[in-house]
């Protein structure tokens, strides 16, 4: 109830929109869907039947956003796929045609998805989106936001971002809450190894590779860093083998063995006993009482699994599991967000501070250029003061960014 205020706030300060930067990145985008288009429209062909009389085929405008002529024309030129989804096309990821249909499918969503959508939602007089935020939108308790979307803009297409802009005269706060879900399930774990890594500074990705992987810490590759970082967040949230073996593929390029995929697992369950112990019991105990609550006192039920058929129960108590083991986590972390959005809402928005966007564990806040170390300072006090209250072994972080676009 106290964060009620603060959403108001949110949806009513808007996010500033630099209109030419967006019409420069659309006129971008737009040439890089037309060159790859192009590119695979000579490429790849697709045949059908001149008629049901000839037995002859001629060739077609392929669509490419069928996945189903996609897969024909791909598996015409030699290609040997059953699908053309992204796990499926990882492999070939250095092969022109599919880097063209990377960059095809990139500006086709950035087309469809944000630059087409957006322009209706900004507002004439202020050029500022005003976004619907609803603070109990996700099962974990965490914000949705819609009309447009702000916290689902894209990451991975960097440029984006900086069509979102502080006024002249302002600056953007970017503060977000270091790996917080990590340090959560260390402290509800009270995990020996988490406690002392997040009191030393250290980097706990690196530190699991390390031992993963049987070299010393500073002898990482940014490659096993990412693969100890995929299993750090997949393990903890109890993804099985199979699907972590995808993830690993999607996100690494390497098509590991089921041996070695549960090689990782072991070592990791290995390496973090309290968080293995503490994952397992919470998943039981939840599953027992069919519902489970963060450290803040957020409840969560489940409906008792279906007794049809035993594969129809498994499959539902599977499910109920694995979400006592990541409700807590993700749903912890929204209330710290929203107790420290409380509570910044009384302190900075009688200055003018407008609270800008609300993303999972980051705020963005604009405020006037000769203000803004001081209000980050208060910003980043607040942050930590809320993940304090729940976090009594390991420091809560916030990194805090000032800067003239929306960057991370």
């Amino acid at each position: 109830m106290k964060c009620i205020p603060a959403v108001v706030w949110l949806e009513l300060s808007g996010f500033h929109v630099d209109i030419e930067k967006f019409e420069e990145i659309k006129v971008s985008v737009q040439e890089q869907y037309i060159k790859a288009k192009g590119f695979l429209q000579q490429e790849l062909i697709i045949f059908e039947k001149q008629s049901q009389l000839d037995g002859s085929f001629i060739p077609r405008e392929l669509n490419l956003s069928s996945p189903e002529q996609l897969k024909i024309a791909l598996q015409n030129k030699g290609y040997d796929i059953d699908k053309t989804d992204k796990k499926t096309r990882a492999k070939y990821s250095h092969d022109p045609i599919f880097q063209n249909l990377a960059d095809f499918k990139e500006s086709e969503t950035l087309l469809k998805m944000f630059i087409k959508p957006l322009p209706e939602f900004i507002n004439s007089k202020t050029s500022r989106v005003y976004s619907d935020f609803w603070q109990y939108g996700a099962k974990s308790g965490r914000f949705t936001c819609g009309k447009p979307n702000l916290q689902q803009q894209p990451s991975r297409f960097k440029e984006w971002r900086t069509i979102f802009i502080a006024e002249p005269g302002n600056k953007l706060i970017v503060a977000d809450l270091s790996q917080i879900e990590l340090r959560i399930i260390g402290q509800q774990a009270k995990d020996k190894k988490y406690i002392h890594a997040y009191n030393k500074g250290l980097d706990l990705h690196r530190n699991t590779a390390a031992v993963m992987f049987k070299v010393l810490v500073d002898q990482v590759t940014k490659q096993q860093r990412g693969i100890a970082k995929s299993i750090n967040f997949g393990l903890n949230y109890g993804m099985g083998k199979r699907s972590l073996k995808e993830k690993l593929k999607l996100e690494t390029g390497i098509d590991y063995t089921e041996d070695e995929v549960a090689k990782f697992v072991e070592d990791f369950k290995n390496l973090y006993p309290d968080v293995t112990n503490y994952l397992k019991t919470i998943s039981q105990k939840g599953f027992n009482r069919l519902e489970v609550r963060t450290e803040a006192g957020r409840l969560f039920k489940f409906d008792k699994p279906s007794a049809e058929s035993e594969e129809k129960y498994n499959v539902q108590k599977g499910n109920i599991e694995r979400e006592c083991k990541n409700l807590p986590i993700q749903g912890l972390c929204a209330d710290m967000l929203k107790i420290a959005m409380g509570n910044l809402f009384l302190i900075i928005e009688p200055r003018g501070v407008k609270l800008v966007n609300c993303v999972h564990d980051e705020l963005v806040f604009e405020s006037k250029a000769e203000e803004t170390e001081e209000v980050a300072a208060i910003v980043k006090t607040e942050m930590e003061k809320a993940g304090a209250l729940f976090l009594k072994d390991i420091p809560c972080v916030a990194e805090v960014t000032i800067s003239d676009t929306w960057e991370k």
